[in-house]
């Protein structure tokens, strides 16, 4: 090869970085000569990419560098170190792997190098902390970070105290943070909701959740607030339904905060929250003691078949409840669908979101306001000043005939959403069929609808008796309804 070949297939390299797409850059590569290819390759990652490479549903990983092998572990695989392998090209010390994702999803992943050593994504600069360490962060272009959890130096702060309780229930002792609004020490007088927190110290060190409360406070989103962060002792112990750990936060950390600090009584201004087997123990704290927690909000909660049954065994008892989950953690999605469908059954008061996100921290702390604005709304706010939210919502009111041969007519319902006195214009509204196991058998809707009542029919004739999820979602809201067809 020439000098004038090798300055024609580098000046055609620095032509991809300027629009083509990446399979365009990675045919150059396969047609050129094997020994022009680190330069092309040079040319490419000194082009100022960010990493990884994001085409609209495509994530393009790339790794550059002395490496045997390259596999990539995350969310998307359940953290399985030997699946997705990444391809090299012959010739050169650029390996890359392309996988598919919604364009608005955010995950975590990280590089098993040489099969043996887990490393951060070393292109990629974003990164999300974890209860393990940090992950390196995949942000598909449609997702949003959140402002919120950045400390904003520009407006007022709450403060946060800790102290060591000792309980006698349990027979040891724990940290707890408080959190008191900006204005707590300007109105002696005045009391405040009050909102529990298990995993409390990982919700302020990985959830940034003092920066959520400034920060909606100061938009006056939410009404001034004291939050108490919990720390577990023996986490596994005490949040898999432990009648005992309840007992404490009910009979010696309530009365402690009670005691200690100006708070408003009544179940509807206290509430009880957590993530993954936090949000377990909430949901079961709140079911046993709904005179003393009347709002209960979970984040990729596991919910097994024994707090299924509690809730289903018995009456409903006035709890209102915030579930979310990821699309990406199969399991705790299968729990949360089924603990819904039974919260739906006993008549409770629900609102849930699925997010295309992993068991994550990164989720979690960026849905965390959604229970806030949920569960402590600001009271009387002009509409004007502020961005506010009327009841916002979605449902599947009815399906008719339950069981079914073969037709069934749903009625769902798409409550408007305002900001600053005007509609947001909606996303797609889509209804899916699910079976049993979880599998997609068909979407019925996928389009922008209007906001109002809509009637769907669904004809099963194509498909086998038994048990089918029905799935209604719009604007990251989402809907299940159990249905039976029998043939």
């Amino acid at each position: 090869m020439n000098k004038t070949t090798y300055i024609i297939l580098v000046f055609c390299a620095f032509t991809f970085v300027r629009g083509q797409s990446f399979n365009d850059f990675l045919s150059q590569l396969e047609q050129s000569d094997i020994n022009a290819r680190p330069a092309l390759v040079d040319s490419f990652m000194n082009a100022g990419h960010s990493f990884p490479l994001i085409e609209d549903s495509l994530a393009h990983f790339i790794y550059f560098g002395d490496a045997s092998t390259i596999h990539v572990p995350g969310d998307f695989n359940g953290w399985e170190p030997n699946e997705h392998i990444m391809d090299r090209v012959e010739g050169t010390d650029f390996l890359y792997l392309t996988m598919q994702f919604e364009t608005d999803a955010r995950l975590d992943y990280k590089f098993v190098r040489n099969m043996s050593q887990w490393i951060l994504d070393p292109l990629n600069p974003n990164t999300c902390s974890g209860g393990y360490g940090p992950n390196s962060e995949l942000a598909m272009e449609e997702y949003i970070q959140p402002i919120e959890i950045q400390y904003n130096g520009s407006i007022p702060h709450g403060q946060v105290e800790s102290f060591t309780f000792q309980s006698t229930i349990l027979n040891n002792s724990r940290t707890i943070y408080v959190y008191t609004p900006p204005n707590y020490e300007d109105f002696p007088n005045r009391h405040f909701p009050v909102m529990i927190v298990n995993d409390g110290g990982e919700y302020l060190n990985l959830g940034k959740m003092d920066h959520i409360l400034d920060y909606l406070i100061s938009e006056e989103t939410i009404d001034d607030m004291v939050v108490v962060f919990v720390n577990p002792v023996n986490r596994n112990e005490e949040y898999f339904m432990n009648p005992d750990y309840a007992q404490c936060v009910v009979s010696e950390i309530v009365p402690h905060i009670q005691e200690n600090y100006r708070t408003l009584d009544g179940s509807n201004h206290w509430g009880i929250m957590g993530a993954s087997l936090g949000g377990l123990i909430s949901v079961y704290i709140s079911h046993l003691y709904p005179n003393i927690f009347g709002l209960c909000g979970s984040h990729s909660g596991y919910f097994p078949e024994e707090i299924q049954s509690l809730v289903s065994s018995n009456p409903n008892v006035g709890t209102q409840f915030y579930l979310d989950w990821g699309t990406y953690e199969q399991t705790i999605l299968e729990t949360n669908i089924a603990l819904l469908s039974v919260l739906q059954d006993k008549g409770y008061s629900i609102e849930t979101r699925e997010y295309h996100e992993g068991h994550s921290w990164g989720s979690w702390r960026a849905h965390t306001d959604n229970i806030l604005t949920l569960f402590y709304p600001r009271g009387t706010v002009d509409i004007q000043k502020k961005r506010i939210k009327a009841p916002n919502h979605i449902s599947i009111n009815s399906i008719f005939p339950n069981p079914f041969n073969p037709t069934t007519t749903i009625q769902i319902d798409l409550v408007e959403t305002w900001h600053v006195g005007n509609p947001i214009e909606s996303g797609a509204t889509s209804l899916h069929i699910y079976d049993i196991t979880g599998r997609l058998v068909e979407t019925v809707v996928n389009k922008k609808m209007n906001p109002g009542k809509h009637v769907i029919q669904w004809n099963a004739s194509q498909y086998s008796s038994g048990v089918y999820y029905i799935q209604l979602k719009s604007n990251n809201r989402v809907d299940y309804k159990k249905v039976l067809f029998l043939k």
